[in-house]
């Protein structure tokens, strides 16, 4: 409770500081943005609407960033796309706007296009955690849909390769995101299966070179048993962490045992 009202504190603050920034500088786009941003995320509609009133009569491009902004919020997904498409017409080097987009486009089931948005803001920023989070969502889906056709098993090693160094990002910066652990203990399980078929594939391998390849291998196999100890201990009444502790311990097995 310290914590969130010392927060609240800092809020505003800056909604304060805000305020005497735009009355010394009537019109300043970053005092407007900042405002913006406190009246979405207080879901003051009003006084958003006004802010984007303000940048029309400027004639701002920004005008329609913000209307896009807005109309995502509420999530009025065909209007958010129409602003947000015609601001990156005239603003086609935009994170937000591309991962904005991304968002609706995912909003209204067109996944191909929300993809392809995502990719290119990502682009502009390859470790922005808040795009590599949309990425991510947007990868495992595509996989899941895969799956359900050919199996995880069959699964492409480079659609296995991309999430897991999108994961890999993620945990970088934010190592005890639940969300990203859920699908490391999903990934890395079908990444260590891949790269041990790769090695029984190889007729011709140094001992040495084999070693150092199980050694990294089982590595990962203990990170992938931490995760799952971590997320089980944080849950115990979970069962779908229970049940992915023991399907990246049997899958490690079925990989692993060469029946004599």
């Amino acid at each position: 409770r310290g914590e969130s009202d010392l927060a609240k504190q800092h809020w505003r603050k800056a909604e304060k500081y805000f305020e005497s920034a735009a009355q010394m500088r009537p019109g300043s786009l970053e005092s407007m943005q900042g405002q913006f941003d406190i009246a979405i995320k207080t879901q003051n509609w009003s006084r958003a609407e006004e802010i984007i009133d303000q940048l029309r009569q400027q004639k701002s491009f920004e005008s329609m960033l913000y209307e896009g902004l807005l109309n995502l919020r509420r999530k009025q997904w065909e209007e958010a796309v129409h602003q947000l498409e015609g601001y990156l017409r005239e603003r086609p080097i935009s994170l937000i706007g591309h991962a904005s987009l991304a968002r609706a486009y995912q909003a209204l089931g067109r996944w191909d296009s929300a993809m392809e948005e995502a990719r290119l803001a990502w682009s502009y920023d390859v470790n922005n955690v808040s795009t590599l989070r949309l990425l991510m969502g947007l990868l495992h889906r595509q996989n899941q849909r895969m799956a359900s056709k050919v199996g995880w098993e069959k699964l492409d090693s480079k659609r296995i390769a991309e999430i897991i160094s999108t994961i890999n990002r993620i945990i970088k910066a934010k190592p005890d995101d639940p969300d990203t652990m859920s699908l490391q203990v999903i990934y890395y399980p079908l990444w260590i299966r891949y790269q041990l078929n790769q090695l029984k594939a190889l007729s011709q391998i140094k001992l040495e070179q084999k070693a150092q390849a199980l050694e990294k291998i089982s590595k990962l196999q203990k990170i992938v048993e931490n995760i799952c100890q971590r997320l089980t201990e944080k849950n115990p009444q979970d069962v779908v962490n229970w049940l992915r502790w023991a399907q990246a311990n049997y899958q490690y097995y079925q990989a692993v045992w060469e029946p004599k």
